[in-house]
């Protein structure tokens, strides 16, 4: 991945702790992103967790020219979206990926998917991008506010009870 920005602090002993952290995080992010995003390449966690990727796609996108790895991933989001429009826990999740909806995951997860294209479209200015995965988009968010307008708020709508009436499985 080709580098897109740069930080370099000069002076004192905290410049170079914050320099150093940088380039650490650098590495961890160019480890990390192996076709898919992903949570460590060091151990079993060698998967497209959705929450991982919501949380690093500004960073990435903002040191390294990740626009080809991330609008994929995107799309593999699309493709694994339940019938409902409810986005898996993993990306991809394995064969048929989640279109029966028995494990889709929280919001906070979820919102990986309007926050890459989100990124993809502020960073690289993707408009294709932006206008093709807007149907499904709107179908995930359509099914997130009926979660939480349904479900009782002492209940997570992807962690609810089974067969809870107006919550998602």
């Amino acid at each position: 991945f080709e580098p897109t920005g740069a930080l370099t602090l000069g002076g004192g002993r905290r410049a170079q702790l914050l320099n150093s952290l940088h380039s650490n995080i650098l590495w961890s992010q160019r480890d990390n992103l192996m076709g898919i995003p992903i949570a460590q390449n060091n151990r079993n966690e060698r998967l497209g967790w959705t929450g991982d990727a919501g949380l690093s796609v500004e960073e990435a996108s903002l040191n390294f020219d990740v626009h080809g790895v991330e609008a994929c991933f995107v799309g593999t989001i699309r493709d694994c979206l339940d019938k409902d429009g409810g986005v898996p826990h993993v990306v991809p999740g394995g064969p048929g990926c989640n279109h029966d909806g028995s494990i889709r995951t929280d919001p906070s997860w979820a919102s990986v998917y309007p926050q890459v294209v989100w990124q993809l479209l502020r960073v690289y200015g993707d408009r294709r991008l932006a206008a093709e995965h807007w149907p499904s988009l709107m179908r995930m968010l359509l099914l997130e506010a009926e979660d939480a307008r349904t479900c009782p708020r002492s209940e997570s709508p992807r962690t609810a009870v089974p067969n809870s009436p107006g919550c998602s499985p």
